[in-house]
């Protein structure tokens, strides 16, 4: 009976042992010293990249950015193609492009038909924001649920409306929350690309080039000076028939105090 006893507490005491062992946590051994390491959190990273380009070849460079963006699965948001004031050609992309090729995504841009002028990336961290906002919804959902089940019990009526209105209230608060959430999804899945591709018309490096650079702003403010006095000629021409009648009267005047004298 002993035996019988003593094996059966031997038995429990090794499962007792096993169910204790942490299953989230991983045990390392470095110079006989163990360390408890916590898995990994999944880190949510969303990123913004704005790149400006210059090129002598504004349609092959557009062509090609497009070309990129289907490629890596992206999706263009915003296109616009202008002709600016100086006669510079000038088109803007915004787009998104899926995070898994974002980087070889950037990375090709390099080949497109010009040179990078500018690039800049903002990378933001939001997991805690994520994770938060997550555990928010799951639990207004679990609420909802208890609510629904609170209502299919009640009997009187003032309780039916005031558990009506606790499930209203949370629906909206769930609806807002998943909008969040979603648009979360969206940015860690697909991250967000500007563009800016430009094709100068006059040469704004070198000696010759700023030659052309000032003669077309000397231009452009002779234009606009033109523009200003065209816009004032009621002014300029009531100053003109003032000094013309004033101009008179003093002719006179002299001429009447010379005759006195």
């Amino acid at each position: 009976m002993k035996n019988i006893l003593f094996s059966f507490a031997i038995i429990l005491l090794i499962f007792g042992q096993a169910s204790c062992k942490p299953q989230t946590k991983k045990i390392e051994e470095s110079e006989g010293i163990k360390i408890l390491r916590e898995p990994p959190k999944l880190r949510k990273v969303t990123k913004e990249a704005t790149i400006s380009f210059e090129t002598k070849d504004y349609k092959n460079a557009c062509s090609s950015i497009k070309n990129l963006i289907t490629k890596y699965h992206g999706q263009i948001n915003n296109e616009s193609d202008n002709i600016k004031e100086n006669k510079d050609l000038e088109a803007e992309f915004e787009a998104r492009i899926p995070a898994n090729s974002f980087d070889l995504f950037l990375k090709e841009l390099e080949s497109v038909n010009g040179k990078i002028i500018s690039k800049d990336i903002n990378i933001e961290d939001i997991t805690a924001n994520y994770i938060d906002t997550e555990a928010r919804l799951k639990s207004k959902k679990e609420l909802e649920a208890r609510y629904i089940q609170l209502l299919a019990k009640a009997t009187k009526v003032t309780e039916m409306l005031e558990i009506e209105k606790q499930i209203n209230d949370q629906q909206t608060e769930i609806e807002s929350d998943e909008r969040q959430f979603k648009f979360m999804q969206l940015e860690v899945a697909n991250n967000l690309v500007h563009i800016t591709i430009t094709e100068p018309k006059i040469a704004t490096s070198g000696f010759f080039g700023k030659i052309l650079n000032a003669l077309s702003n000397g231009w452009s403010f002779f234009i606009g000076f033109m523009i200003v006095l065209l816009t004032l000629w009621p002014f300029i021409l009531f100053g003109c028939t003032i000094w013309y009648f004033l101009r008179r009267y003093l002719k006179k005047e002299k001429k009447r105090i010379l005759m006195g004298q």
